[in-house]
């Protein structure tokens, strides 16, 4: 009997399994790249900080979408950025040292903190809990993202719609 023993067969599954997880891993590991690219783009004054990508890829993981995690993440960096200025300035004023050695290594805005959070989170609490902890800390934006997004969204329609010469549609049809 020639046929290929049961131990074989559940190891071929395996494999194709893990490849094609770790292919959908690369995949999300693109997005994530494209997405801090961008926002790095269009915020030159913030670029790229250590734990961005930490930050992002929770917003990744349960939106499960480039653009919405875009538009999430911009807006949750614009809310703590405002945050950390004042804290920042806080610090400055109680602890002059530690905000000047701060300064000199370009780390004043506390960007960092943002590590520490999540950080914080994934010690202390399984990774459905501190995941759903974020997305509390980071949801009193909500109704601004979905807007941004709602018109990211029609603004993407539109460019593919007449991007590709498809004629207007005249009378609702």
């Amino acid at each position: 009997d020639h046929s290929p023993q049961p131990e074989a067969v559940l190891s071929n599954i395996a494999q194709r399994e893990i490849r094609k997880r770790e292919d959908e891993g690369l995949g999300n590991l693109l997005v994530l790249r494209d997405i801090l690219i961008t926002y790095a783009a269009f915020h030159p004054e913030v670029t790229y900080a250590q734990g961005m990508n930490d930050l992002c890829s929770r917003f990744l993981e349960v939106l499960d979408s480039e653009v919405d995690t875009f538009w999430s993440f911009s807006c949750y960096m614009e809310k703590f950025s405002r945050d950390f200025r004042l804290e920042a300035a806080l610090l400055k004023e109680l602890d002059p040292l530690l905000y000047t050695h701060l300064v000199k290594d370009s780390m004043e805005s506390l960007a960092f903190c943002h590590r520490w959070l999540l950080l914080g989170f994934q010690r202390e609490f399984e990774h459905s809990d501190a995941l759903r902890l974020f997305e509390i800390l980071s949801c009193d934006h909500l109704e601004l993202i979905s807007q941004q997004v709602d018109r990211a969204r029609y603004q993407e329609r539109l460019t593919r719609k007449y991007s590709t010469g498809e004629p207007r549609r005249r009378g609702g049809k």
